[in-house]
């Protein structure tokens, strides 16, 4: 049975993000799973994070940009653990750019490269 990459790493981020977010209050800074640019404006990017089913992500922010990368971060509030808090579901904010995407790689702050799906 073969797995495809992509999912088994995102079965990972979402167990790591769950284990970040989704059994605390507070605030947690997340790891970026994957992005997307907007179809209308060139300097908005769709960052996607996992989170449980009742987390709200408080704060996206670009932390720097240059002509070859963008570096991003994204912070979810745990609402709860009650019933269905232990679903990890994804979840979207866009952030804003100062210039338009272009090929510039997407990175989490940690310097790992995030896929644009």
């Amino acid at each position: 049975m073969k797995i495809r990459r992509g999912f088994a790493m995102g079965v990972l981020v979402a167990l790591v993000s769950f284990g970040l977010v989704g059994c605390q209050s507070g605030d947690a800074q997340v790891a970026v799973y994957s992005w997307h640019a907007s179809p209308t404006n060139s300097r908005t990017i769709t960052l996607v994070v996992y989170a449980g089913e009742r987390d709200e992500i408080t704060r996206a922010e670009v932390l720097a940009q240059d002509r070859d990368q963008v570096t991003v971060a994204v912070w979810v509030r745990g609402v709860d653990t009650g019933p269905g808090g232990g679903v990890a579901v994804a979840k979207e904010t866009d952030v804003t750019l100062d210039a338009p995407i272009g090929a510039r790689a997407v990175v989490n702050e940690d310097g790992s490269v995030v896929p644009n799906q």
